[in-house]
């Protein structure tokens, strides 16, 4: 499902999706990703949906997992020490070898996993042996020119900029806890 519009003179989408499902389909969420992107409709049919927005966000249960143990997940989680868990997170790995969402960003996680959670408790669940995992997430891309400007010492985001990216560990009913971004959009 995706929509688009304008905000004041800026062109922008929003494509919310669900990827395959488990672990070990990888490649089929991965061809997921480029049948929707292939596929979609809005806009000017005629042009890459990626290439006539300002702005694009992609988000929704994308269904990447961490590639470790349910009990090390647990420990690590109880730590608060995220980065072995960012390491083994398929998401980060697929984005690292540019093998999907190209372009796309994502901002920091710094929160507990947000799926195989117990449904009324702020507690991991442990069927089927799942890991607690990332799979719901926000990334975002924007034109090239849009993206970044070196201003002196310092970079800065034309056009859009992530104010906070989190988890809502206690919203409480699925097993998946949403996560939150909220976006400063800004006049070029």
């Amino acid at each position: 499902v995706a929509i688009s519009f304008y905000f004041e003179d800026t062109p922008l989408c929003f494509i919310t999706s669900h990827l395959a499902a488990r672990a070990e389909r990888l490649e089929l969420r991965r061809q997921n990703y480029y049948k929707i992107i292939r596929d979609m409709e809005l806009g000017r049919k005629s042009f890459d949906i990626l290439a006539q927005f300002h702005h694009v966000f992609f988000f929704g249960d994308l269904n990447y997992r961490v590639e470790l143990p349910f009990e090390q997940v647990v420990q690590l989680v109880e730590k608060k020490d995220w980065q072995p868990l960012l390491d083994e997170d398929q998401l980060g790995k697929e984005l690292r070898k540019r093998r999907v969402l190209n372009g796309f960003q994502e901002g920091e996680i710094a929160w507990p996993p947000t799926y195989r959670m117990l449904r009324y408790q702020e507690a991991f669940g442990n069927k089927r042996g799942q890991a607690p995992s990332w799979t719901d997430r926000i990334l975002w891309r924007s034109f090239p020119a849009l993206a970044m400007e070196e201003g002196g010492k310092e970079k800065r985001q034309q056009g859009i900029r992530l104010d906070s990216y989190r988890g809502c560990a206690q919203a409480f009913g699925s097993d998946h806890r949403p996560v939150a971004a909220t976006f400063t959009f800004s006049r070029g």
